[in-house]
């Protein structure tokens, strides 16, 4: 990914999930349709969440991205933040 660019985490409950589907490979598919990649993921034991990051490099792309998964109701929260260049923490 070039710098800049937006990552997007989204934070959702995996056992808030009834049907047999991998929510993980939704998000991934929604992403790539807004032209993002993803960068990394995990699973919170302190809270039992899952988390997944997005990588973008246009802002307008990321903010359809995020308020396209914002109506799951598995998603607790999305945050997001900007790397300007690299090692940029």
């Amino acid at each position: 990914m070039k710098y800049p660019y937006i990552t997007i985490n989204v934070e959702y409950d995996p056992n808030e999930r009834e049907e047999d589907m991998d929510f993980d490979n939704v998000l991934d598919e929604i992403a790539k349709k807004h032209g993002g990649e993803h960068s990394g993921g995990g699973f919170m034991l302190s809270t039992g969440m899952r988390d997944q990051d997005f990588d973008f490099s246009d802002l307008k792309q990321a903010h359809k991205f995020a308020l396209a998964v914002k109506r799951f109701k598995e998603v607790n929260m999305i945050t997001s933040h900007c790397m300007l260049h690299d090692n940029d923490f």
